[in-house]
Formats: structure tokens, C-alpha cells, sequence
């Protein structure tokens, strides 16, 4: 059972900065633990790779081609922009 006394938080900057760096800490050790978890020796890292980039070439070359729904979203931005920078060029 939690007492009140461990309910109770530090609201003072001192206790922000405290509680922040102990829960960077803590994601660390969980990011590093997952990190070990999911990856291979570099030499499975580098035969995965190779092997992604024979399957592009096996399927329509490299570089892979261009998502359209990207490539829209980047004319979007490149519009929005071209506009401000004209607003805000002479």
C-alpha cells in the first residue's frame, strides 16, 4: 500500500529537475535493454541491408521509387513555402 508521504510530490524546480533526470535514467536503461534486445552483430546488420538492396533491384531498381502521397505532402510544404517566402521578400 502507497503512505501519503510517498503520494505527496516535490513541486519545487529542484524536485522537476530531479524527477526528470531519474526518469531519462530510467528510459535509458529501458532503451538500451531494447536496443540489445532487437539488433544483431553488424555483420547480420550488413547482410540484412545487402540483402534489402538486391530485393529493390530484383523489383524495380534503386533508388526504390518515389512514395506519391510524399511526394504530394513535399509540394504541399514547397508551396506554403514559396507563398511566405513571397510575402516576406521584396
Amino acid at each position: 500500500m502507497t503512505s501519503p508521504a510517498m503520494l505527496r510530490r516535490d513541486l519545487s524546480a529542484g524536485g522537476a529537475i530531479r524527477r526528470w533526470a531519474e526518469d531519462r535514467n530510467a528510459a535509458s536503461v529501458v532503451e538500451a535493454r531494447e536496443l540489445s534486445a532487437s539488433t544483431g552483430t553488424p555483420s547480420q546488420s550488413f547482410g540484412t541491408a545487402l540483402t534489402l538492396l538486391a530485393l529493390y533491384a530484383g523489383m524495380h531498381g534503386w533508388p526504390p521509387p518515389i512514395d506519391p502521397i510524399d511526394e504530394r505532402d513535399n509540394l504541399e510544404v514547397w508551396g506554403r513555402f514559396s507563398r511566405l517566402r513571397a510575402r516576406l521578400l521584396p
